[in-house]
């Protein structure tokens, strides 16, 4: 089973729902205990997305596909975005 496409968020004001909208509805991935783990779990996606660049870049000792030498700074900042967005 596939997990709902990203983005994942949380609502502030919904206490620990995490949820992704489609053009159709609402769904709701999962609630949490906290808000702190809503963040976390809301920003797996990215998480997910940030770590699959760096083990294709260690593997290969080679830039992922779409990241030129000259970009390294791009993938490190989608990492950290992808990193505070959890925290």
């Amino acid at each position: 089973m596939k997990p709902h496409p990203a983005p994942w968020q949380t609502d502030p004001s919904a206490f620990g729902i995490v949820f992704t909208d489609t053009p159709d509805c609402r769904h709701v991935i999962c609630t949490a205990s906290t808000e702190a783990n809503a963040r976390l779990i809301a920003a797996a996606p990215d998480l997910l997305a940030a770590l699959r660049l760096f083990v294709v870049a260690y593997e290969t000792n080679m830039p992922p596909p779409g990241y030129s030498p000259h970009n390294w700074r791009l993938m490190r900042e989608k990492c950290r975005a992808a990193l505070a967005r959890a925290e």
